[in-house]
C-alpha cells in the first residue's frame, strides 16, 4: 500500500510539474518573431502575409505587415488550455478598438497565434474559422 500511494504521490507531481512548463508568460513572448505559416479563414496565406514580423513587448504586440504597421494591446489567461489571448487594436491604418478573442501556444522558439476577429475564441489551431499564426523567435 505505501508503494501505491508513493507512485500516486510520484505521478501527481510530475503531472503538475509538466503543467506549470505549459504556462505561458507573457515575458517569454518578448522579442522580435517572424511568419512561418498560417490561414486565414481556412484559406493558405497569402504570399504578402508571408512577409509579416512580429515584435512583442511587455503587453503590446506589434505586426508590421507591407508598410503598414499594427499595434495590440493583449491579455494572457494561462489557466485555460490552450491559453487564451484577449486582443485589441491600439492603432492600425483602419483605425483603433476593434477586440478579437484567440488562443496561443509556446514551445521553444515556436509561438503560434490563433484568433477570431469576429464571434467566439478558436478552441484549436486549425485557421478554418480564424486567423492563424505560427512564428518562429529572430535571432
Amino acid at each position: 500500500m505505501f508503494r501505491f500511494v508513493m507512485t500516486c504521490i510520484a505521478l501527481i507531481a510530475v503531472v503538475s510539474l509538466n503543467a506549470d512548463e505549459k504556462k505561458i508568460d507573457a515575458k517569454k513572448l518578448e522579442g522580435k518573431w517572424v511568419f512561418v505559416k498560417g490561414m486565414k479563414n481556412g484559406n493558405e496565406a497569402s504570399d504578402e502575409m508571408k512577409k509579416a514580423e512580429f515584435e512583442i513587448e511587455k503587453d503590446v504586440m506589434t505586426l508590421n505587415n507591407g508598410g503598414q504597421s499594427f499595434k495590440f494591446k493583449f491579455t494572457i489567461d494561462d489557466k485555460q488550455t490552450p491559453a487564451a489571448i484577449d486582443l485589441e487594436i491600439t492603432d492600425s491604418p483602419f483605425g483603433a478598438g476593434m477586440k478579437a478573442k484567440g488562443i496561443i501556444s509556446l514551445e521553444g522558439d515556436d509561438f503560434k497565434l490563433c484568433y477570431a476577429p469576429e464571434g467566439d475564441r478558436p478552441t484549436k489551431f486549425d485557421g478554418k474559422d480564424a486567423f492563424l499564426f505560427e512564428l518562429k523567435r529572430k535571432k
